[in-house]
């Protein structure tokens, strides 16, 4: 192309002008229908973007690049600015992720254009690889299968690129990683077509000595030896992309196999635990191992549940009950569980509307249970007296100990997880502040007042049924949480929403005499 800087800026006001004059119309209308104009808008940014940097010589490129690092060796590419590498990148992940899944396609078929401009292969592949991978989220299968073959054969050229300029160590990791990326994918299309076996042999093609990895002393070592022994990686040094891929691949496989049955026991935790000793800052592996260890406390409450059921008679409440009070495996489960949704919600909130009110009910069930086990209807009358007291002191002491482990984690939860995420519970929390367990009900009220004070102008509705309750204990445990929230405030010296909190109070007041 000719790199005409003036013909490009003539062509963009053009057609910002025409754009502009079919949305001043539309948007008197409807949103929905400027969307379409608007998306044009931020393609035309995008050009614009772009052709400061492709309009451009390599002489003026690289003066520009002076001024963006400060390296004088170094000429900023085309994908540099794509993938945000430079301070004036364009973030176009970022843009894409708040685009609707159904009108991105239009802004990736501009990038697309772009790129193949820019002779930016490294580009081309990860958008045909984003294609295929929103088009496999949405079941178009075949196309997402055809958009994979075109990253592939985009991110083989980075390859061949490297080979002729003599840059192997420079882009065979990008190629390597990229590379890992589209091998998932193709696994992801075989295992949703119901070929599991062959989905598992693409990502492992031989068995993963899981244990071995992870007693080494070396942890890159010995996972840049396992992934040459599976053929996803040449490189001599393995960067935090490949430990990445690696992780990615390990967790993906570990929850087929799961899924599957085809393995158990502590093979399936060595595995769960080397995808997070690989990638210890992953929400999806923490939130998967918690779901994991969720599914094994289940599976023992039922496995020892009917055993019960057979022989006491019980149903399935008491059952349940019964056998959490007990069984010393079921809290360890428990527990971990806990632990690891807990880091799962630390991390992120993609997976937030299952995590958090699961967690909050296995800790508020579980701590509901009383220690008192004299009166067990479930021990035989003929039995020795003493043998039932002694055993039922040794299980009150075990029980009792896990419900304060069970309380530490959640103290330490009530800061470390945000606020936000709890407000998304919050008819969760409140169904439960007049809870059995003074320490679990001390808990909701201190999620609670953080929520107040973080969200007041939000959360006082949800609160001020609570604190105007005809029930006396509930209405004093509102108002409680209302003075915790406005002492916080306080603290923060936040005067305005201090003001607020103080004053709803007479508003909620008028809002109930006039309802009545």
């Amino acid at each position: 192309y000719r790199k005409c800087a003036d013909t490009v800026n003539f062509a963009l006001k053009d057609a910002k002008l025409a754009t502009m004059t079919a949305l001043s119309s539309t948007a008197r209308e409807s949103y929905t229908r400027s969307y379409p104009l608007l998306l044009k808008l931020h393609s035309i940014r995008e050009i614009e973007d772009a052709s400061e940097v492709l309009c451009h010589s390599k002489r003026e490129q690289n003066s520009i690049s002076k001024l963006d690092t400060g390296d004088k060796s170094g000429v900023l590419l085309f994908s540099d600015y794509a993938n945000s590498g430079c301070a004036n990148g364009w973030d176009w992940d970022g843009r894409l992720k708040m685009t609707t899944p159904d009108d991105s396609n239009r802004i990736i078929n501009v990038r697309l254009a772009l790129s193949r401009l820019a002779a930016s292969a490294e580009v081309e592949g990860k958008l045909w690889l984003t294609v295929g991978k929103r088009a496999r989220k949405q079941g178009l299968l075949h196309f997402a299968g055809s958009a994979l073959a075109q990253a592939e054969a985009a991110i083989a050229r980075v390859r061949e690129i490297s080979f002729e300029s003599n840059e192997d160590v420079a882009t065979m990791g990008i190629y390597a990683v990229n590379r890992n990326d589209i091998v998932i994918q193709h696994a992801k299309l075989k295992h949703l077509s119901g070929d599991s076996s062959t989905a598992l042999r693409m990502i492992e093609r031989k068995d993963l000595a899981v244990h071995e990895i992870l007693e080494s002393s070396n942890l890159k070592d010995a996972v840049r030896l396992t992934m040459k022994e599976q053929g996803h990686t040449h490189s001599p040094k393995l960067s935090e992309g490949d430990m990445e891929s690696f992780g990615k691949m390990v967790l993906l496989s570990t929850n087929w196999i799961v899924s599957g049955g085809l393995k158990g026991g502590a093979e399936i935790m060595d595995r769960y635990l080397l995808a997070l000793r690989v990638c210890p800052r992953w929400e999806k592996a923490h939130f998967s191992f918690g779901r994991y260890l969720d599914s094994l406390l289940e599976a023992r409450v039922a496995a020892l549940g009917e055993k019960l059921q057979q022989d006491k008679g019980l149903d399935d409440e008491s059952m349940r009950l019964w056998v959490l009070k007990r069984d010393r495996g079921c809290h360890r489960y428990l527990l971990d569980a806990m632990k690891e949704y807990g880091e799962a919600l630390k991390i992120g909130d993609k997976h937030l509307h299952f995590i958090l009110p699961r967690l909050l009910t296995i800790f508020f069930d579980f701590t509901s249970i009383q220690t008192d086990y004299e009166s067990s209807p479930l021990h035989d009358r003929s039995e020795n007296v003493d043998s039932n007291r002694d055993m039922n002191k040794s299980y009150a002491i075990s029980l009792a100990k896990s419900q304060r482990d069970a309380h530490l984690i959640m103290s330490e939860l009530i800061k470390t997880i945000p606020a936000q995420s709890y407000y998304t519970a919050l008819p969760q929390l409140i169904s439960r502040v007049v809870h059995p367990h003074p320490d679990t009900a001390g808990i909701v009220k201190a999620i609670l007042k953080r929520v107040l004070a973080k969200f007041p102008e939000q959360a006082m509705w949800g609160l001020a049924w609570l604190k105007h309750s005809q029930n006396e204990v509930r209405a004093d445990i509102g108002a409680d949480i209302f003075k915790g929230a406005q002492k916080q405030l306080q603290k923060t010296e936040n005067t305005k929403m201090l003001n607020l909190l103080v004053a709803c109070h007479g508003l909620f007041k008028f809002i109930i005499d006039l309802a009545k």
